[in-house]
């Protein structure tokens, strides 16, 4: 069966369970052991579903134009969706560099994002524009070589 009509079998038998108000069930009782609900088969989890393989994190509807963001949550990691001004999508860390602080909470438009604890600042796509003061910062290692204003 090629992919195509996969997909349509497997929409059809979808839409009949919803109709019916059915689901699909086991031939058998399966039996799991409790070994499985400890935190090292939790992070293995956790890395093969999500670790290496792209991610879907919203619809392109939820970052409509240019200057727009989405926050959204992963496994207890803080994700910042933007979409900058020239209308390319970017999926980053949403922490300071500096103390880990989120720097966006929600959605809608912005420019920059500023860190509320020291205002580092960010340009939408993640790159550091703005410390409070450069002369503290000399020497740090910059992101692509983007040097604080």
């Amino acid at each position: 069966m090629d992919r195509e009509a996969l997909e349509r079998s497997l929409a059809r038998r979808l839409l009949g369970h919803i109709e019916h108000r059915t689901t699909d069930l086991a031939d058998d009782v399966l039996e799991v052991g409790a070994d499985i609900y400890s935190p090292e088969h939790h992070a293995l989890e956790v890395e093969v579903l999500f670790g290496s393989q792209p991610l879907v994190f919203c619809l392109s509807g939820g970052l409509p134009g240019p200057g727009t963001f989405r926050t959204v949550d992963l496994c207890g990691t803080p994700v910042l969706l933007t979409r900058d001004p020239a209308g390319q999508v970017h999926a980053l860390a949403n922490i300071c560099r500096h103390r880990g602080v989120r720097v966006a909470d929600g959605a809608g438009r912005a420019e920059n994002f500023s860190c509320p604890f020291h205002a580092w600042t960010y340009d939408l796509g993640g790159r550091l524009v703005a410390v409070p003061t450069a002369q503290a910062f000399e020497g740090m290692r910059r992101d692509r070589g983007d040097a604080p204003r």
